[in-house]
């Protein structure tokens, strides 16, 4: 099986770059509804300056099928030297990782996917000021319907944090796990998030980015507001362990769209690659000093 070694070494020369300026404009047309007040905070200038214009041309698709690919936790970098030449798609941490960074891989053909948490609370976000009691829910879940909500504050921020994708020049955005499993949920509740769902999918597309469905996997056959089943509305999926949750099943309905299915194995967990390949899915094993996957 191979083994994939992750340096901490910075991409080469990417440091130095100057950072790709902000793009202007809103990322849709103005709400009907009053826009609520945004305050300011500390360190969160980069956030609020991303805001993004709608694109006339749709989405850069990931590949579909067998990929060579690789998934850096936040902090956790790749020298350009040290990268399999099969590699051709990986994800990386939104916020961290510098535009320079990012094209330096486009320019090898890699496909760069923006990783990003748009779900939950994160206190060491740099807008995390921004985000109100209001906004959350108990613990770190965000008020997901409230975000859905024209002129919605919570809506603002979330967009603005796919801004951040857009211009360090990623081609698509992990939003981080749209839930579901394991979760004691109403019925209310669930339309709520599904609903949520399409909406984040709607306003990455608007802006140029393509999406995947990270978790909800027992979502699937379930409807947005529109009437939109998830592997329409997003342009492939991540799930994690699901050889070991038993859900890799949920997985097909990307494979028969012809979209990317990728799964990501918890740290000890071996990789059952007669069944990846079976299933048409892309299986790779995170641990503290390497990455396993199915070639």
């Amino acid at each position: 099986m191979p083994v994939l070694l992750v340096s901490a070494a910075l991409l080469t020369g990417c440091d130095r770059a100057d950072p790709a300026p902000p793009v202007a404009g809103a990322l849709t047309p103005a709400p009907t509804a009053p826009a609520e007040t945004l305050p300011s905070a500390p360190g969160a200038d980069t956030l609020q300056a991303e805001a993004i214009a709608p694109v006339s041309t749709g989405p850069h698709l990931p590949p579909a099928g067998r990929v060579g690919w690789m998934w850096l936790r936040p902090g956790e970098q790749l020298g350009l030297d040290q990268l399999p030449d099969d590699v051709t798609l990986i994800g990386l941490d939104g916020l961290s990782t510098k535009p320079a960074q990012v094209a330096a891989l486009k320019e090898r053909g890699i496909y760069t996917i923006c990783r990003l948490n748009l779900t939950t609370f994160d206190s060491q976000s740099p807008d995390a000021d921004l985000f109100t009691p209001q906004m959350r829910r108990s613990g770190a879940g965000l008020d997901l319907g409230q975000a859905t909500r024209p002129g919605s504050a919570l809506g603002v921020l979330l967009t603005r944090r796919l801004g951040a994708c857009v211009v360090r020049g990623f081609d698509a955005v992990d939003p981080g796990d749209l839930g579901g499993a394991g979760r004691t949920e109403d019925a209310r509740a669930r339309q709520q998030r599904l609903n949520f769902a399409g909406w984040l999918a709607d306003q990455a597309h608007a802006a140029g980015l393509a999406i995947l469905q990270h978790g909800a996997l027992s979502d699937q056959g379930q409807r947005d507001e529109h009437g939109r089943v998830l592997a329409d509305i997003f342009d492939g999926a991540l799930s994690k362990n699901c050889q070991a949750e038993e859900s890799c099943g949920a997985l097909i309905a990307y494979v028969n769209r012809g979209k990317l299915a990728l799964d990501l194995a918890a740290p000890g967990t071996g990789l059952d690659c007669q069944s990846a390949e079976r299933l048409g899915i892309n299986q790779l094993g995170a641990g503290s000093s390497v990455v396993r996957r199915c070639d």
